[in-house]
């Protein structure tokens, strides 16, 4: 059985090994393939944020269009106005971000779809 790596074992100390490699320019110690692997993960974050603000504006959008619940309208109402702003914002500090809209948008509405039918059910 194969020693586990720093990276396996504890994150924390392999992110403050890590990042004191690049600070140091000792590129030659550096765990290339996690480093990679953790770069290549943020834009799975920034994607997933993006999906989550767009799942909870459009459920709020649907359930004001649907729901007669009019003393619920100023709460859906202010949850989708913020929500846009904040998703304005981050696509503004992440611009590239929009090169996948279609798909996280897709993806959004389809969850939307299927938790809208459950609510609308009970």
């Amino acid at each position: 059985m194969s020693e586990k790596s720093l990276y396996d074992r504890d994150f924390t100390a392999w992110v403050k090994l890590t990042t004191q490699q690049l600070k140091d320019k000792n590129f030659e110690q550096l765990d290339l393939e996690n480093l990679i692997d953790e770069v290549e993960s943020l834009i799975s974050e920034q994607k997933k944020w993006i999906r989550e603000s767009l799942i909870k504006i459009l459920t709020y959008a649907m359930k004001r269009m649907h729901l007669d619940i009019p003393e619920r309208f100023h709460d859906w109402e202010l949850y989708i106005l913020r929500g846009q702003q904040q998703l304005q914002s981050d696509v503004n500090d992440n611009a590239s971000i929009l090169e996948y809209w279609d798909e996280l948008f897709d993806q959004a509405w389809e969850i939307v779809l299927i938790r809208l039918e459950y609510d609308f059910k009970t």
